[in-house]
């Protein structure tokens, strides 16, 4: 501004301020961006100036000089300026409240309703006209969206809107206090409470020093609630307009302006009472009143006075105490450290190891190495791995820690210290060392690490160690990785281990079969060694045994059954059947082999052998059924067998005998009721009629089938595909012209009599 600045403002939300001049420009500024600054030039002095309570998305503000101007964002960001009153002379203070828009002129206040577009109320002057408004300014206070006070000259009152019911506008307003002051009112501003406000006063009498009340409102008198004098240099010399009241009311400071000083008044503060409690040591007193209060303190502050407590523990020698409070006070870094050190000095760190942040903040890495190397050094192992893997590697030296524990390594064998070292190998990105000290440590975390890392080559190079600490999860991690370490690499790895050998190659079967087939007559011998009772069910699933050195494999351990199913696979079922009743001796296992290959020679020879076995004998007589004629058994029984349950068993061949005559004699019932019952079906369909339209035609000489003429008519026929025909125009093989299929049968045949 070039010339004397008249009025500022600042928003709602004290993001933007706004001042004007006699230069006639209008400036408006961001306190945090400049997106929205601006300067307009109005060619006029402004005297006057509000912006909206919600600048930041409307960018609208109010100027006031003999004309009340609204300048709004218009179509395309363009500014639009509207005249809202005019002609009552200057215009010296706005005020802007939701939609409502209050002012003074030389007349007295308005309001204008934004929602209505129209003034809405006019509450004349009534002071001495000798007091004139450039000396004795108006203060205008919206106590809130429905309560206006007004302060001019020596005349106090509160202007209530009053709304209605059914449409919520403005319906009048009421003035519902209305004092006469022995002082001057030069300034307004609300109070904590929302029915009090402060007052800027000046007295009558001439030469007289400012001061400050406040009051709270009845109709017709104020209720004086408090009074202080403002010392001012040279406030003999001010008139009322030079002086100006202005406020923070989130900081709930007030700002008494004069030609000569600026003076900061606040209600006695919360850091008073703070002050107060911490001179009596109530520390956590005064830290649960700071916790639990609206606003926080300006001076005395959560962590200031945590600091203080800190600090008065430490000296009381109460350690743990104090190390729960560094927890809960939102500590600098500068301030941890400064308390670690002290606990370090007095070994106290077992106290506070566990509040030490590791991140927000991070400390300088010399706090966490001393740390760390007060654990080794005093031989707490447990802590010093609970640090070191709760806190991040990168905010102390490893090369540092990991020589630490090196070194005490070499001093005493420590699980523990060998747990922490292979740690911090796995921290550097050294995966095999670490490795190496999980696996002689026995550890079962060496297969999380090895799958983690997917540490491949380490396992293989121990893979006889890995499955003898844990045998299903090393054979599982093989068996999950083939692509990795292949079934050829793997086994021959373990070819000097025939037990492990086998537990991998069964687990490679099991998951898919054609992944060892290499090794399937390997698997052989391995399955007769460590586990007979699945090699037969693998004997069955395999296709890629070679049947003579497995055949060779079995004899020599004697194993008939798995040896039957091999000769039985070769053709050889007659050598089977020999060494089933000879070798097994198992007639029910006999019995069953001859009916899977249900081979008349192989009966016979089961028969033969079994004529003078009685327990055999009966055997075949309970369980041969359809396959041999029991009458044919019986006759080859030798005289004078005594064959033990002979009766039993002849009983059931006959019962089971007219069991299957019923079965036959019912089935060839149902198949002679059904067949009757087709014929009669089929019957039923030949007899049907067909329908022959009289316009239809002749395929073979494209002339009407149906001729009302009767010496003109001919005989048709008509084929089961239902094509019609004349009877003389149908070939001697009776096909079908159209459809070309062989029809022997023609349905119908008509003669034309």
């Amino acid at each position: 501004h070039e010339l004397t600045v008249n009025d500022l403002t600042i928003d709602t939300k004290e993001e933007y301020v706004a001042s004007c001049s006699d230069d006639g420009k209008v400036a408006v500024f961001g306190l945090f961006e400049s997106e929205h600054d601006q300067i307009i030039e109005f060619n006029r002095p402004i005297k006057s100036i509000e912006l909206a309570p919600n600048f930041n998305q409307t960018l609208s503000f109010v100027t006031g000089d003999t004309k009340l101007v609204l300048v709004e964002r218009g179509f395309m960001g363009r500014r639009k300026t509207s005249v809202l009153h005019q002609g009552e002379g200057i215009i010296r203070n706005i005020k802007w409240c939701n939609d409502l828009i209050a002012w003074s002129n030389e007349k007295g206040v308005k309001i204008y309703s934004l929602a209505e577009s129209k003034i809405m109320s006019f509450i004349a002057k009534d002071h001495e006209s000798s007091l004139r408004d450039e000396l004795y300014r108006c203060s205008l206070l919206w106590q809130d969206k429905d309560s206006l006070i007004i302060g001019w000259a020596d005349r106090f009152k509160i202007c209530k809107i009053i709304r209605s019911r059914s449409s919520g506008l403005i319906s009048h307003i009421e003035i519902t206090s209305l004092v006469k002051t022995d002082f001057y009112i030069v300034g307004l501003a609300p109070f904590k409470d929302q029915n009090q406000f402060l007052l800027l006063c000046y007295e009558k009498s001439e030469d007289s020093r400012p001061h400050i009340r406040v009051a709270q409102a009845s109709p017709d008198s104020f209720i004086e609630i408090s009074f202080d004098a403002i010392t001012i240099k040279e406030y003999e010399k001010n008139r009322p307009f030079e002086y100006r009241l202005d406020y923070i009311l989130n900081e709930g400071s007030y700002f008494v302006l004069s030609p000569k000083d600026l003076i900061k008044a606040t209600p006695r503060s919360f850091d008073d009472h703070i002050k107060w409690l911490m001179e009596r040591l109530n520390f956590e007193q005064a830290l649960e009143d700071i916790k639990n209060a609206p606003e926080s303190p300006k001076v005395f502050t959560y962590q200031v006075v945590g600091l203080n407590y800190i600090d008065y523990l430490i000296s009381a020698k109460e350690y743990k105490e104090a190390a729960e409070w560094c927890s809960k006070v939102t500590l600098s870094e500068k301030n941890w450290e400064e308390k670690i050190l002290i606990f370090a000095k007095e070994c106290k760190l077992e106290d506070i190891f566990e509040k030490i942040p590791s991140s927000n903040p991070v400390l300088s890495p010399e706090i966490y190495e001393k740390v760390l190397n007060e654990f080794l050094r005093s031989g707490d192992y447990e802590i010093f791995k609970y640090l070191i893997r709760k806190w991040p590697c990168d905010i102390y030296g490893l090369d540092c820690v990991t020589q630490a524990i090196a070194t005490a390594c070499n001093k005493s064998k420590n699980k523990i210290l060998d747990e922490c070292l292979a740690l911090m190998y796995e921290y550097q990105k050294m995966f095999d060392k670490a490795f190496e000290i999980y696996l002689n440590l026995q550890d079962q975390a060496v297969f999380d690490f090895l799958l983690k890392h997917e540490l491949f080559e380490c396992a293989y190079k121990n893979l006889i160690e890995l499955i003898s600490l844990n045998k299903q999860r090393s054979i599982q991690i093989l068996v999950d990785n083939v692509e990795k370490l292949p079934v050829k690499r793997v086994a021959e790895k373990l070819n000097k281990n025939k037990l492990y050998l086998h537990y991998y190659l069964d687990a490679i079967f099991e998951k898919d079969p054609n992944i060892s087939r290499d090794f399937h007559t390997i698997q052989v011998v391995l399955y007769a060694e460590f586990q007979r009772d699945k090699l037969l069910k693998f004997l069955q699933s395999s296709q890629y045994i070679s049947l003579t050195q497995a055949q060779k494999e079995l004899q020599e351990r004697d194993l008939g059954p798995e040896i039957v199913y091999i000769l039985e696979r070769t053709g050889q079922i007659k050598k089977g059947l020999q060494i089933v009743l000879h070798a097994i001796k198992d007639v029910n296992q006999a019995i069953e082999f001859c009916k899977r290959h249900n081979d008349k020679d192989l009966w016979e020879d089961l028969i033969q052998y079994s004529v003078n076995k009685p327990d055999y004998i009966i055997g075949l007589l309970n369980n041969i059924g359809t396959h041999v004629d029991p009458v044919d058994l019986i006759n080859r029984i030798p005289n004078g067998v005594t064959i033990r349950g002979l009766r039993d068993a002849l009983v059931k061949i006959l019962s089971d005998y007219r069991v299957q005559i019923s079965l036959l004699e019912g089935s060839k019932s149902i198949m002679t009721r059904d067949c009757f019952n087709l014929l009669e079906k089929q019957i039923k369909v030949v007899k049907q009629g067909v329908s022959v339209d009289d316009d239809q035609k002749c395929p073979a000489c494209d002339e009407l089938l149906i001729t009302f003429n009767v010496n003109m008519a001919r005989g048709l026929k008509i084929f089961e595909c239902r094509h019609s025909f004349h009877e003389d125009c149908i070939q001697e093989n009776d096909k079908c012209s159209v459809c070309s299929q062989n029809k022997s049968s023609v349905l119908s045949l008509f003669n034309a009599d």
